[in-house]
């Protein structure tokens, strides 16, 4: 694994959700990648996310995250307040319930950690603005 992802993910299992901030124009990757998308700069700092943003759509996956989640999840479309766009399975969310999602759009969502095996860790969406309950697993 590239050691930029086992920062990341060693991260998540720790409960803290990470990004890599640029230092030539402030942009903050997440997930994170060496290159700035913005600038192309290649000099970034670790910082950690706020976990705040809004979502402006939701989709959905009849197949789960494979090889972790076998059952269809709901994904979140979300702008995080750093500038990012992010999508992530929308916990405690269903298929039944994507229509009325999108008609109350946009609404603040939260990141969380879920894990998806006993050593692996990845964000998802949390609707609402507790971040509480949004930056524990």
């Amino acid at each position: 694994m590239e050691p930029i992802l086992k920062i990341w993910y060693d991260s998540l299992k720790e409960g803290k959700i990470l990004g890599l901030k640029c230092k030539r124009c402030g942009t903050v990757q997440f997930p994170p990648v060496p290159v700035c998308g913005e600038c192309s700069g290649m000099e970034t700092e670790w910082v950690e996310m706020s976990g705040k943003g809004t979502m402006y759509s939701v989709g959905y996956s009849p197949f789960g995250i494979p090889p972790f989640v076998d059952d269809p999840v709901v994904i979140g479309y979300a702008t995080m307040d750093e500038g990012m766009l992010f999508s992530a399975t929308l916990t405690g969310a269903k298929k039944k319930d994507m229509e009325k999602l999108m008609e109350k759009t946009p609404l603040p969502v939260t990141l969380g950690i879920q894990k998806m095996d006993e050593d692996v860790y990845f964000p998802c969406l949390k609707l609402g603005e507790n971040s509480e309950e949004s930056s524990g697993k």
